[in-house]
């Protein structure tokens, strides 16, 4: 797998939701951690995919992840409740 992320055109790099949702214990936390530690180091963007808690979110952010996608922040909904979301200030 390390292979393919040397060789791929990669920018972005997305952390599974099935390592977000472990994101509290520590052996998950390690292995997290040394993903964005790969990541930062290849120069990608790290994507923390799945974060449903306050707490998850404070974890990822501590490991040096910057950007979040989940629940936590917003549910899906269609195209026009999401402009008027973003017309509200509640996107950012």
């Amino acid at each position: 797998m390390l292979t393919y992320l040397k060789d791929s055109p990669l920018n972005t790099f997305k952390i599974d939701q099935a390592f977000v949702g472990g994101v509290e214990s520590q052996q998950t936390s390690a292995l997290v951690s040394s993903i964005i530690a790969i990541g930062r180091h290849m120069g990608l963007e790290l994507v923390a995919e799945g974060v449903e808690t306050q707490q998850q979110f404070e974890n990822l952010k501590q490991m040096g992840c910057k950007i979040f996608q989940g629940y936590l922040f917003g549910r899906p909904m269609p195209e026009v409740e999401l402009i008027q979301w973003s017309k509200d200030g509640r996107l950012s």
